[in-house]
């Protein structure tokens, strides 16, 4: 068995990690209480990490908890947000107008700060109180070409956005993909409607 020592003489089991590219990814776990935790190859890459979460928490953005930076290690333990991601719901059809509203209300925190995430929907949960979190780390400054109106909604709609990136992250798309004219009118009312 693995072990990884978070806290003082606290030691928290690890699953098998998963490689991510620039680091291992692991669920953690002791008594119940699990944790995300990322272990990366490189500092260069534990240090932009590190700047763009604290990016993310100036804009007052919901991301999960940073728990501990284990700077020698290039480890970060992350808060674990227990939900669904949004990209399930997408696939399986049950994306609602109150899912709208929370990725718009995300948005205007972004707009506000003006920066700009990654809006697609694998990079956010929706957890057990209704609540939306973004747990990817990409963060940028405003640029109207990557907003959410103008590039990431189209992910969440009915579009070949929205199939290519299902098809890539391994779900389903069997629907009939509406003409550029009826998403761009989804996507002004969506917009007019909750921003």
């Amino acid at each position: 068995m693995n072990y990884i020592r978070i806290f003082l003489f606290k030691y928290y089991f690890v699953e098998d990690y998963v490689d991510k590219g620039d680091y291992l990814f692991a669920h953690i776990q002791r008594k119940g209480r699990v944790l995300d935790v990322k272990k990366f190859k490189d500092n260069e890459t534990f240090n932009k990490e590190i700047v763009a979460l604290r990016k993310l928490r100036d804009a007052r953005l919901p991301i999960p908890k940073l728990i501990k930076t284990i700077k020698k290690e290039r480890i970060l333990v992350l808060e674990k947000i227990n939900g669904q991601n949004a990209i399930e719901i997408i696939a399986k059809d049950q994306i609602n107008e109150d899912i709208y509203q929370k990725i718009y209300q995300i948005y205007g925190y972004c707009r506000y700060e003006k920066v700009e995430i990654d809006y697609r929907p694998q990079f956010f949960v929706i957890d057990k109180k209704d609540k939306m979190y973004y747990i990817g780390d990409f963060i940028s400054p405003k640029n109207e070409k990557i907003n959410l109106e103008n590039y990431g909604i189209k992910y969440w709609l009915e579009t070949r956005e929205c199939k290519q990136n299902l098809i890539e992250n391994g779900y389903e798309f069997n629907k009939q993909i509406p003409n550029d004219g009826e998403i761009n009118k989804k996507i002004v009312l969506l917009s007019i409607k909750y921003w």
